[in-house]
């Protein structure tokens, strides 16, 4: 037990013992020998030093300034931050406890989160955090420090000094996926032949017939051979594709890195890096219980591509263990909400849905056949895209692991299953397999419906 008075300082067990022992001696002192009264002075004044250096050393604290820099980094990779604390009084700080804040959602594989620390007067102390990057915003900070004199005497009450700084991490895109998917439609015969008609490319010449537009001859042809020839342009066949990927948390169950929402932010990341290639009209909107993100509109090209990847780093993952941040009510909510923003952004042409997302309960399943048939009124074209549990988050286990892990979620496979079973049963195009395989059927579904 501890006892804190009006300044902060709290008194250890080991001071009160300090403070009976004084109080032995000063009535020993009176009693019998003076010499005992005067050891008991000097340790009173000695106690008030060590309590008053304890107080000039919360204070130093206090004003030290704490630096903790912004870091992007990758899916799937490592990243270093370093956190810096700067004492920038004359007062040295002997016993420092210090515990960093940070993400839950983020996993450290190097350094301490808690650390005992001297700074020195007009000194800096720089401490290296290692982490496993995920997807999303990540938070780091802040500190959570207590301050001690050296004999443990006092304790100052906990006390939080510097703010938050943020690690955003981007999906990887993997080259050998985007050549897998460029080979697979190329073999396959998916990507549609060049096609003439209206345009900005050059497609061929041919020669002048009557009710021609006259803007097109080409005129240094006609030089060279006295005929009249027009230039043909290719036709445009682009796409428009919407992605709409379920954050809620129910997406985040799982092995780290391994979650419905990390895998399906890396396919949408490399479905998004294809069609940039092919030139198609892609956005994203991703909904939770605490936020809605949307690129807004339908990007073009490889605009659209980083506006989505910007989009996927921000998924701010400190909402959902920060009490009072969540803006919906439900799962539902969230969906019909995202869907709502979808339709005031969208054409009237034809577009490609495709919903990402993981099984519900009834209410959820009714409010997605709900949205589904609001986009089809739109001639939207809707899939459900749903990655298998088992298919995916049995990845770097041992084999008689896996075999146990599979055991485990055999009911649960059985529920994901049975949900696309059930929404396939009212008409919804639904893409349930492994991640491995989602962004070529996805692809493939894309190049199929191509304008």
């Amino acid at each position: 037990m501890s006892v804190v008075d009006f300044s902060g300082i709290r008194m250890s067990l080991r001071a009160r013992a300090f403070i009976l022992l004084i109080a032995f001696f000063f009535i020993y002192g009176f009693i019998t020998d003076r010499y005992f009264l005067a050891l008991a002075v000097s340790l009173t004044v000695f106690l008030a030093c060590v309590r008053g250096y304890t107080l000039l050393a919360m204070g130093a604290l206090l004003k030290s300034v704490i630096e903790i820099p912004n870091t992007v980094a990758f899916d799937g990779r490592y990243t270093d931050v370093e956190v810096a604390i700067y004492n920038s009084t004359s007062i040295p700080i002997a016993f420092a406890e210090i515990s960093i804040e940070y993400s839950p959602f983020i996993k450290l594989v190097e350094g301490a989160k808690a650390s005992l620390l001297f700074i020195p007067p007009k000194g800096c102390v720089r401490l290296r955090l290692r982490f496993l990057a995920r997807v999303g915003r990540h938070y780091i900070g802040p500190i959570d420090a207590v301050v001690r004199d050296p004999l443990g005497l006092f304790r100052a009450i906990d006390i939080r000094i510097g703010g938050r700084g943020y690690v955003r991490v981007f999906p990887t895109v993997s080259e050998a996926e985007m050549r897998r998917l460029l080979l697979y439609t190329r073999t396959s015969g998916l990507v549609r032949a060049r096609q003439s008609g209206t345009g900005v490319e050059f497609y061929s010449l041919r020669e002048y017939r009557e009710g021609d537009d006259m803007r097109r001859i080409d005129w240094k042809h006609f030089s060279a051979t006295q005929k009249l020839f027009v230039k043909d342009m290719e036709r445009e066949t682009m796409s428009y594709v919407v992605f709409l990927v379920d954050a809620t948390k129910n997406m985040l169950s799982g092995v780290y890195g391994s979650t419905p929402l990390d895998h399906c932010s890396r396919i949408v990341a490399s479905i998004a890096r294809y069609l940039a290639i092919r030139g198609d009209n892609t956005m994203l909107a991703i909904y939770s219980e605490a936020e809605l993100l949307s690129t807004q509109k339908l990007v073009r090209g490889v605009q659209g591509f980083k506006a989505i990847m910007d989009l996927l780093s921000k998924i701010d993952y400190t909402k959902y263990v920060e009490e009072g941040s969540s803006k919906w009510s439900s799962r539902e909510v969230a969906f019909t909400t995202a869907t709502n923003s979808i339709l005031k952004s969208i054409p009237r042409e034809r577009v490609l849905v495709f919903i990402f997302t993981s099984p519900g309960d009834e209410s959820y399943r009714e409010a997605l056949l709900k949205g589904i048939e609001r986009l089809k009124k739109m001639n939207c074209r809707v899939y459900i895209v749903m990655p298998i549990t088992t298919v995916y988050e049995a990845k770097g286990l041992e084999p008689w692991q896996q075999a146990l892990y599979r055991i485990k979620v055999f009911e649960k496979m059985k529920e994901e299953l049975e949900f696309a079973k059930k929404l396939r049963g009212y008409g919804v195009n639904v893409v349930a397999t492994g991640p491995r395989y989602i962004p070529q059927t996805v692809v493939s579904i894309i190049e199929q419906y191509r304008a």
